[in-house]
């Protein structure tokens, strides 16, 4: 219960903060959770959205094609960053009502981001041995909570 009431109220949080913004993607995003809410409320609470229902909506929502590169980028993304949360995974996007949601999303990401960093940190550690730990390439700013995490 209250999973699907902090992910609930900040989408509706976001929307009542940008429902009057005259900028197209804030509008797109407010659009998405309007739709992602009117499915868990008024449909089925566990029913996931396609992307590609999603991507389709927003398209005749602009009167043109949205790319799902923009798709992801612009809207799902932005929108996490804002602080909605925001589950997902092979089956589309949802408003998490459940612990369940909320771990599907954390495999589904970590089934991308954890082979990433298990790649950087073998280029890490081949660069680290060739150059006899004169050069960590997670030595940026950038990159230093990178390097907390290998470390």
């Amino acid at each position: 219960k209250a999973i699907f009431e902090l992910s609930s109220n900040s989408a509706q949080r976001f929307i009542e903060n940008n429902s009057k913004s005259e900028d197209f993607e804030t509008r797109l995003k407010v659009a998405t959770l309007r739709h992602l809410l009117f499915v868990v409320h008024d449909i089925d609470a566990k029913k996931y959205v396609s992307a590609k229902e999603l991507i389709r909506l927003l398209s005749e929502y602009k009167g043109g094609k949205i790319t799902p590169n923009f798709f992801y980028r612009k809207v799902i993304a932005s929108l996490r960053d804002d602080g909605v949360i925001i589950a997902s995974c092979s089956k589309g996007y949802k408003i998490p009502i459940s612990h369940r949601d909320i771990i599907d999303y954390i495999n589904s990401t970590v089934g991308i981001v954890g082979p990433m960093l298990s790649r950087l940190g073998r280029c890490r550690s081949l660069i680290l041995s060739k150059t006899d730990g004169n050069l960590d390439i997670l030595d940026e700013q950038a990159f230093l909570c990178y390097k907390k995490y290998f470390d």
